[in-house]
């Protein structure tokens, strides 16, 4: 969603959380008001599961030791 925000020269906080990031995608346009309800489970989906994954399995989760994580959790290209 940054890079969103980076390609459409909108303006954000580079700490800001996904869903800081999703609101400012759907009152930016990104997708049409008739449109928006539609798209609440994928909302939720990307405010709660994605940065749940990362902050439970890298991040903050991660304590002192690296943690190999499922990569069909993290492949930008999987199938």
């Amino acid at each position: 969603m940054k890079a969103i925000h980076d390609k459409r020269s909108w303006q954000y906080n580079k700490n800001d959380t996904a869903s800081k990031l999703i609101n400012s995608c759907m009152s930016h346009g990104l997708i049409p008001n008739y449109l928006q309800s539609q798209f609440t489970s994928l909302k939720t989906m990307l405010e709660t599961g994605v940065p749940t994954i990362r902050n439970k399995n890298s991040a903050h989760g991660q304590g002192s030791e690296v943690t190999a994580i499922n990569q069909e959790l993290v492949a930008s290209d999987c199938h």
